[in-house]
């Protein structure tokens, strides 16, 4: 199963990199048209995303392809990354260097919500027997930062960091509930749909009528949509005043979630979602 999932990922890269730049040639930027807006570091950034579990180690090549970028372009931007620290070749390979590790510093949550995150997926995970994780919105995506991987032999493999779009995920439609229409429309009109599965949501009609499921029922469940045999379920954890701060979500094979199992997983999610509005330091 996770074999499966790792597969989707690497299409979910490609998908996220030519997200970031509509090819045309050579790469252009959906800010193009903005004067202040940074060309050269959002390529340069898009670089250090693509690097991931499935693709630890690439060439000059395999990076520009991936990106959609000219193999020149892409030397550039590794080299210059490759002497500031971030990045390690061994002059045909490029991987992430420990460096890395830096950027994320500024983006430390105090302490107490990140330990009231990790007992959540911990507590979760064991209850479910699921991979469970915690994600915020970052863009137009659903981004993992905090998870606890099933013991199953057969699991899920959810770590920090991993992202997939709002409209393709549990996570995210939860988010995407929590907007208004001029919000959601705003966001809609930049979607590009594709098939991973037979079960993929095909047009904006469609997807606007289970993003209003979501919003009525208070949870997501995602049912194959991403990957054949891979369903997901997920709620919305706010604070006091309603405002959400992350999303729950729970991950694991379609014939592990009876509807029975369903019910029972979400009866503990928003009893958790609830302990978590009265605990979540304002």
């Amino acid at each position: 199963m996770s074999e499966l999932l790792f597969c989707s990922f690497g299409e979910h890269c490609l998908y996220i990199a030519q997200f970031l730049f509509k090819i045309k040639g050579e790469t252009v930027s959906s800010h193009d048209n903005d004067k202040d807006f940074v060309l050269s570091l959002e390529k340069g950034l898009a670089i250090i995303q693509i690097y991931n579990e499935m693709n630890k180690k690439m060439t000059l090549s395999e990076t520009a392809e991936l990106l959609g970028i000219t193999r020149a372009t892409s030397r550039r931007f590794l080299k210059t990354l490759t002497v500031l620290g971030y990045m390690q070749t061994d002059d045909k390979y490029y991987w992430l260097s420990p460096k890395v590790l830096e950027l994320s510093r500024v983006f430390n949550p105090e302490k107490q919500k990140d330990n009231i995150f990790e007992n959540m997926v911990k507590k979760l995970s064991l209850y479910t027997g699921e991979t469970c994780s915690i994600n915020v919105r970052q863009a137009e995506n659903s981004v993992c930062i905090q998870s606890f991987l099933s013991e199953r032999l057969m699991n899920i493999h959810i770590q920090k960091g991993d992202q997939t779009p709002l409209w393709l995920s549990a996570s995210g439609r939860v988010f995407l509930a929590q907007l208004n229409s001029d919000e959601l429309n705003n966001y809609l009109k930049n979607i590009e749909y594709k098939n991973y599965s037979e079960f993929t949501v095909k047009d904006e009609n469609s997807l606007i009528f289970k993003i209003q499921q979501v919003k009525n029922q208070g949870y997501c469940f995602l049912d194959q949509e991403y990957e054949k045999s891979l369903v997901s379920l997920a709620v919305p954890l706010k604070d006091q005043k309603q405002n959400i701060i992350a999303s729950m979500c729970i991950y694991g094979a379609d014939s592990r979630f009876s509807q029975n199992e369903i019910s029972k997983y979400l009866e503990m999610m928003l009893v958790m979602a609830e302990d978590f509005k009265n605990k979540y330091p304002s």
